[in-house]
């Protein structure tokens, strides 16, 4: 059989949906420096990583207490990456610059969301066309997988909040 990039959607028998979704779809925050000095610029970058289908909604953003906050540009919205190995499908979900306004450790709060997940039970797949991921997706709704053979899931993601240690 034909696999491909993305077959992470198909749920095959036995298989526990929380632990795929946990390795599959994940949101993270990467900053440019974790030390730095009051009023110098730090760069906060919020992603979710993915490889499965999912309607994601931001339930909450960080407040950035202690920081002057430069919402930054993220048009470029989504991009391939590798992470531990395995290609991710990576969307911006913000990014700001946060200027310290005081001396200490302040810590860079969570964004939570909510994932609406499909999965595609083995078993209901036609592999005889080895349609893509792309493909089946786009095609979902007059896809012939009926409501049996799908598997729906909500998940609350949170990132790592992050301490920024600054300076006087």
């Amino acid at each position: 059989p034909v696999t491909h990039q993305f077959d992470d959607y198909i749920l095959k028998p036995g298989e526990n949906v929380a632990e795929k979704t946990a390795k599959n779809l994940f949101i993270k925050l990467q900053v440019n420096k974790k030390n730095c000095y009051v009023g110098e610029p730090i760069v906060a970058t919020y992603e979710l990583y993915t490889r499965l289908p999912s309607e994601t909604t931001i339930t909450d953003a960080p407040s950035f207490n202690g920081f002057s906050v430069n919402d930054l540009d993220i048009s470029r919205n989504s991009t391939l990456e590798n992470y531990n190995g395995r290609k991710y499908n990576v969307y911006m979900i913000r990014k700001v610059e946060l200027y310290p306004l005081q001396a200490g450790n302040i810590t860079l709060g969570s964004v939570t969301a909510s994932n609406k997940i499909t999965f595609v039970k083995s078993q209901y797949l036609n592999r005889e066309n080895n349609s893509s991921f792309f493909d089946m997706f786009q095609n979902f709704g007059q896809d012939a997988v009926p409501p049996e053979g799908l598997v729906e899931r909500n998940v609350i993601l949170k990132s790592v909040p992050e301490v920024i240690t600054i300076k006087p």
